[in-house]
């Protein structure tokens, strides 16, 4: 159970990592603007899966919402 939640908070991280970098890299400022970016948005950052049997098949789902005004990218993601 203990490395469930390790890998559900890893995944969460390096997407919350991921996006930043790449946010980052499109910030372009224009005649004293800046360029719109992308925020992602996770509904339910952490997910507690309780007691899981060895050998269980476990699965869930994380929402990840674009509340910028760009186009949000992943364009790669590491599971932990």
């Amino acid at each position: 159970m203990r490395r469930v939640r390790t890998v559900c908070w890893t995944c969460c991280l390096v997407l919350f990592w991921v996006c930043l970098v790449y946010a980052g890299r499109e910030t372009v400022e224009k005649k004293g603007e800046q360029a719109p970016v992308p925020v992602m948005v996770i509904e339910e950052p952490t997910f507690d899966f309780g007691q899981v049997t060895q050998g269980e098949v476990i699965k869930h789902d994380f929402r990840v919402l674009n509340k910028g005004k760009a186009p949000l990218e992943i364009k790669r993601v590491k599971p932990g």
